[in-house]
C-alpha cells in the first residue's frame, strides 16, 4: 500500500467492510432460508442462529479494526490483514449457505454447488494460520523487524499457501460436506507430502514470529514495549479463556465455546488499541487490575465453594439435613471478606509484580508522616532531594527556594531553634533518564503529602503539565521542555504532544494538536531510533528559545506534503532552532527553522556537497 493516501486507503478499507457484512448476510440468509424449508438438515449446523452471530461477531471485529488501522496507517499491513480475514470470513459463510442451499433444493449449477461446498472447507486456513504467523511477525508497525526477518514472512506465507493446496486438492468427501467428493481432488501421495511439508513449514514460522516478537520487547523504545504488552495481555486473555472453558464445558460444551470465542475477539481489539496508540499507557494498569480482581475472585469463590460444603455437611452432621443458613453465612462472610482481602491481594501484587512503584508510594507516605513534625528547612530541603531521586530516580535534582510572596494567606511553620522561616516552595527536576515513573506519579504523590505545603506548590511545573492553571515562569518552562523532550525520546508521543496546546500555530499558521500530532508521528514512523539533544535553552518570560539537534536513521516511509520518501537506511544529524510562547504549561506559538536542504541531502533525495562548518552541531 505504497504511496496511497490516507482518503482513499479508508475508502477502500471500508468498502472491505461492507462488502464482508453484505456476503456474511447473503450466507446467513440462505442457511436460515434452507433451515427453515427443510428442517430435518443433517449436515447443517450453520444454520443456526448461534453460529451465525458468531461468524457476524468475528467479522466486524476483525473488518472493523482493520479499517481503522488501515485508515490511520495505510502502510501498516496490519490494518489490511484483517480487512482481508473479514472478506474471507464473508466469503466462507457465502459459500457455505449457498452449498446448503444447492443441497437441499438441487437449485443451480451443480459445478457451482460443488464449488462452493469446496471451497467452504479449506477457507478457514488463513483464518486460522495468518494471525497466529503474520501478525506477531509484523506486529507493531506492519513491517519485519529488520529484513533478516523477510525469509520468515515468505516461510509463512509459502507454508500457508501449501497447507491449502494440501487441503483443497485432497481426494475423497468434503470435511464439511461429506455428501460431496471433492471435485477437484487429486489422488496422489504428492498432495500428502506438501501439506505434511506446509504444516512444518508453518508451525516454524509461527515459532519464529513470536521470537521476533521477543525481539522486539527487548530491543524497541518505552512506547513499543507498551504496544506489545497490549498484544500480549489479548494472548494472556485467550489462555485464561481457554482454561475457564474447560471447566464450563463440565456442565455446557456450548458455553465453553461461547467463551473462547469472545475472548478471541479480544485479540483483534487489543491489537488495534496497541497500533492506534489510544491510551497506550493505561495497560499497566489493566494489567494490575487484572492481577488483583482475578485472584481476588478465585480467592472468594473458593472460600465461597469451601464455606457452603463445609457447613452443609456440619448442619447434616447436627440436624441431619441440609439448610439454607449455610449460603447465608457464606454471602456475608465473603462481603465481609472482600475489602479487607483486596487491599492485601493489591499489596501482595504491588510487592511482587511492581516493586519499585510500591516502594516510591512507602517513601511518598513516610515522608508526609515526617513533613509534619518537620521545621528545619535545611533538614527539609535534603528530605525533598532524597524523596525525589527515590521515588522518580531523575538524573539530576535541583532545589529551588522562592520566598512567600504572602505569607500572611497561610500559617508557616514555626522553627523551634530560630522562629519562623522561609519554605521551599518550589522543586525542579531536570532529567535525562527517568528510570521509573511517570510524573504524573511523582506529582500526585507530592501534592497528597502536602500537611504544610499547599497543593501543586512542591512541584509547580509538574503539576500544572498534568492540568491547566496560571502563567508559568521562565524556569518552570525550562523544566517543561526537558521533560517533553526526554518523553519524546523515550517515545512517549502521547505525553510529549500534551505540551502543545490546542490551537497552537507553526510558523504564524494554523496547526494546532492535531497537526502537531501527525507531524510527530510521521518522523516516529520514519526514525524509529530519533533522538534530540539540547544544545542551547534560553527562556525569559513567556518565551523560550532551544537550539536542538537530531538524530536518527531513516528506516521507515517518510511521507511528505508532496512526496513520499522509501526508507533509504541512512543517518541523519541535523541542527536547528526553535522559539516557543507559552501559557499554562503549554506552547501556542511556534516558531521552527532547520536546513531542509541538508537534510535531504544526507537521506540522498538530492546532491549535497557535504555538511558545512556551519551546519556542525558543535
Amino acid at each position: 500500500m505504497n504511496g496511497i493516501s490516507r482518503r482513499a486507503a479508508a475508502w477502500l478499507a471500508w468498502s472491505l467492510v461492507t462488502l464482508s457484512v453484505a456476503l456474511l448476510l447473503g450466507g446467513i440468509a440462505l442457511s436460515r432460508t434452507t433451515g427453515a424449508t427443510v428442517p430435518e438438515l443433517a449436515y447443517g449446523g450453520r444454520a443456526e442462529l448461534d453460529v451465525a452471530v458468531l461468524s457476524l461477531a468475528t467479522l466486524l471485529t476483525f473488518s472493523v479494526v482493520g479499517a481503522v488501522v488501515a485508515s490511520r496507517h495505510p502502510r501498516n499491513a496490519i490494518g489490511w490483514i484483517f480487512c482481508t480475514m473479514g472478506l474471507v470470513v464473508g466469503l466462507n459463510t457465502l459459500a457455505g449457505g449457498y452449498a446448503e442451499y444447492w443441497l437441499a433444493s438441487g437449485f443451480g449449477p451443480r459445478s457451482l454447488g460443488e464449488t462452493a461446498a469446496w471451497f467452504a472447507s479449506w477457507s478457514w486456513i488463513p483464518l486460522v494460520f495468518v494471525p497466529t504467523s503474520f501478525l506477531l511477525l509484523l506486529f507493531p508497525d506492519g513491517r519485519p523487524p529488520s529484513p533478516r526477518w523477510r525469509p520468515v514472512a515468505w516461510c509463512a506465507g509459502l507454508g500457508i499457501t501449501g497447507f491449502v493446496v494440501g487441503s483443497a486438492l485432497k481426494a475423497g468427501p468434503l470435511e464439511d460436506f461429506p455428501q460431496i467428493a471433492n471435485p477437484y481432488g487429486v489422488d496422489s501421495p504428492i498432495v500428502g507430502v506438501v501439506g505434511v511439508a506446509a504444516g512444518i513449514a508453518v508451525g516454524g514460522s509461527m515459532v519464529a514470529s513470536a521470537v521476533s516478537l521477543v525481539m522486539r520487547l527487548r530491543r524497541g523504545g518505552s512506547e513499543q514495549r507498551q504496544q506489545i504488552k497490549w498484544l500480549a495481555y489479548g494472548g494472556a486473555v485467550v489462555v485464561g479463556a481457554i482454561f475457564v472453558a474447560g471447566f464450563i464445558a463440565i456442565w455446557s460444551a456450548n458455553a465453553s465455546i461461547v467463551v473462547i470465542s469472545l475472548a478471541l475477539l479480544g485479540l483483534p481489539i487489543f491489537t488495534g488499541i496497541a497500533i492506534a496508540r489510544h491510551r497506550l499507557y493505561d495497560i499497566d494498569v489493566l494489567i494490575n487490575r487484572t492481577l488483583v480482581y482475578g485472584s481476588l475472585t478465585v480467592l472468594l469463590a473458593s472460600a465461597y465453594v469451601g464455606g457452603v460444603v463445609g457447613l452443609q455437611a456440619l448442619f447434616r452432621a447436627l440436624s441431619g439435613q441440609e439448610s439454607t443458613l449455610a449460603i447465608v453465612a457464606s454471602t456475608l462472610a465473603i462481603a465481609a471478606l472482600f475489602g479487607p482481602l483486596r487491599r492485601r491481594v493489591q499489596a501482595l501484587v504491588d510487592r511482587r509484580f511492581y516493586r519499585r512503584k510500591y516502594d516510591a508510594a512507602k517513601t511518598l507516605e513516610a515522608f508526609g508522616s515526617r513533613l509534619r513534625d518537620e521545621t528545619d528547612l535545611d533538614a527539609l530541603s535534603s528530605d525533598v532531594v532524597e524523596v525525589a531521586k527515590g521515588t522518580m530516580q531523575p538524573a539530576h535534582v535541583s532545589l529551588w527556594l522562592r520566598p512567600d510572596a504572602a505569607p500572611e494567606a497561610r500559617s508557616p511553620p514555626s522553627d523551634r531553634s530560630s522562629g519562623t522561616t522561609s519554605r521551599p516552595s518550589n522543586v525542579l527536576i531536570h532529567s535525562s533518564a527517568w528510570k521509573t515513573h511517570s510524573p504524573k506519579f511523582a506529582c500526585r504523590g507530592f501534592s497528597e503529602v502536602g500537611a504544610g505545603l499547599r497543593r501543586e506548590e512542591m512541584m509547580p511545573s509538574l503539576c500544572r503539565q498534568q492540568g491547566g492553571g496560571r502563567a508559568t515562569s521562565a524556569q518552570e518552562n525550562k523544566a517543561i521542555y526537558l521533560r517533553v523532550v526526554e518523553d519524546l525520546n523515550q517515545g512517549d508521543l502521547q505525553s510529549s504532544l500534551r505540551f502543545t496546546a490546542p490551537h497552537a500555530t507553526l510558523n504564524g499558521q494554523p496547526m494546532g494538536r492535531e497537526g502537531d500530532t501527525h507531524r510527530a508521528e510521521v518522523l516516529a514512523e520514519a526514525f524509529p531510533d530519533q533522538r534530540y539533544d539540547i544544545l542551547e535553552l534560553v527562556a525569559e518570560g513567556d518565551r523560550l528559545v532551544v537550539r536542538w539537534r537530531m538524530t536518527g536513521t531513516h528506516l521507515g516511509d517518510l511521507a511528505g506534503p508532496i512526496m513520499t520518501i522509501p526508507p533509504t537506511g541512512k543517518s541523519i544529524d541535523i541542527w536547528g532552532m526553535s522559539m516557543y510562547r507559552i501559557r499554562d504549561s503549554m506552547a501556542e506559538e511556534i516558531w521552527e527553522r532547520f536546513d531542509i536542504m541538508e537534510f535531504l541531502g544526507q537521506l540522498g533525495v538530492i546532491r549535497s556537497p557535504g555538511q558545512s562548518e556551519e551546519a556542525s552541531p558543535t
